[in-house]
Order: structure tokens, then sequence, then C-alpha cells
């Protein structure tokens, strides 16, 4: 899960922030 989560931030930042997990 963490390993997934570092990928998104690492890719798009954004993402991240948004309501999109």
């Amino acid at each position: 899960m963490a390993e997934k989560k570092r990928a998104v931030k690492m890719a798009v930042p954004a993402a991240s922030m948004r309501p999109n997990v």
C-alpha cells in the first residue's frame, strides 16, 4: 500500500491531494 502511494505521489502529486485515492 505504501509503495503504491509513493509511486502516485511521484507520478502525480496533484492527484494525491485530490480525492482520487
